[in-house]
């Protein structure tokens, strides 16, 4: 059987080794990262990227190295070429794009450290929307009252007018001669009729709005009483 090229590298590279000698110019290093070239061309190349592992010699390695010929200089070089395959690497395979993602969504994602603040906030806003129900409530409660003393101060200038006109109505009965008198009389009924028109009117727009503010109390009263049983 033909032996395939990764296992003849390895093979070379594992003789140069036990042997301790190399060809001239040629150090461990090169030769180790000959072999990993190797064997990343020699594998096939899967769908999706993936990312390959970078192998570093450590200094412990290179003490422990039976071939410890390589130079300060040739290790640098090999560092540097480390660190820009790992970098090109973490490009290609979107690792570095995928870590600002993560980042990303560790930023935006809220701080739920507080498990009171889900509870309370419900109970807050129902606080604040029963203390605007009742705010309401006290406002409706104060208009009622103006309207209500309005409707008694228009009741009382109705009985008035009508209490003026049977008393004129009783004069011009009684047969005074004197045409000034009636004709004074006469414009102050019309007038009189006329301010009793528009006080009806009144009231009745008045009867309406207490009716109005009614059902709005009512409707107030139901709100609180919904309000309180979900604030329990």
């Amino acid at each position: 059987m033909e032996a395939s090229p990764t296992n003849s590298s390895r093979y070379r590279s594992t003789s140069l080794t036990s042997s301790g000698s190399f060809p001239p110019g040629v150090t461990l290093t090169d030769l180790k990262e000959a072999e990993r070239i190797v064997n990343r061309t020699s594998e096939p190349q899967p769908s999706l990227q993936t990312v390959s592992p970078v192998v570093t010699v450590t200094p412990a390695e290179r003490d422990t190295d039976p071939g410890k010929t390589a130079s300060p200089e040739g290790d640098s070089k090999l560092a540097v070429r480390d660190r820009r395959r790992t970098r090109r690497e973490r490009r290609s395979t979107g690792i570095a794009a995928l870590m600002g993602e993560t980042e990303d969504m560790d930023a935006n994602e809220p701080s739920c450290a507080d498990g009171t603040s889900s509870d309370t906030q419900p109970r807050d806003l129902r606080s604040s929307i029963s203390l605007d129900f009742r705010k309401l409530y006290v406002e409706v409660l104060k208009e009622n009252s103006a309207l209500r003393e309005k409707l008694q101060e228009t009741q009382l200038q109705l009985s008035e007018c009508k209490v003026e006109l049977e008393r004129l109505r009783q004069s011009q009965e009684n047969g005074c001669d004197r045409p000034a008198l009636l004709e004074l009389e006469r414009f102050e009924k019309k007038a009189l009729e006329r301010k009793a028109a528009e006080l009806e009117d009144e009231l009745k727009v008045l009867v309406d709005l207490r009716a109005d503010n009614q059902r709005l109390k009512d409707e107030n009263a139901a709100l609180i009483r919904v309000i309180s049983k979900l604030s329990r």
